[in-house]
């Protein structure tokens, strides 16, 4: 079994790590991150102080993969960057031929999911394999 895991850094990513390891068994894993950089945009700070966006990125890089702990040998970890996250996550899986994609709940409140989206939501509603949503 080929099992792509969509982690974020959230409190789900162990969650999400165990669950994968729990289904590929012996298949591989296929560890995704998305980074995007949304978070960081305008490029000034609140105190007018200019944003390394770069080094946002690197920090943020390893404290998922450090939440991710140590690959199992059958495991990659990979970083897409560039656009919406279920959709690149679900173009992966797709590429890979995943048999299933694991992804955390982030657990956001109604009006900021309204606003924002869901990233589990729109890869359980767009992904052509089976979707397990862990809390």
């Amino acid at each position: 079994m080929i099992v792509v895991a969509a982690v974020d850094g959230s409190k789900h990513t162990h969650e999400v790590v165990d669950a994968a390891r729990r289904y590929a068994s012996d298949g591989a894993i296929h560890f995704v991150y998305v980074w995007s950089g949304t978070f960081v945009y305008p490029y000034m700070g609140a105190a007018g102080v200019m944003l390394d966006i770069e080094a946002i990125r690197r920090d943020q890089l390893e404290d998922v993969w450090r939440t991710v702990g140590d690959l199992p040998k059958n495991a990659t970890a990979t970083t897409l960057e560039g656009g919406p996250p279920a959709e690149m996550i679900v173009d992966y899986a797709r590429n890979v031929d995943a048999d299933l994609v694991v992804v955390g709940s982030r657990g956001r409140g109604a009006l900021s999911t309204l606003f924002l989206g869901s990233v589990s939501h729109g890869i359980a509603h767009t992904s052509d394999t089976d979707v397990l949503i862990v809390k």
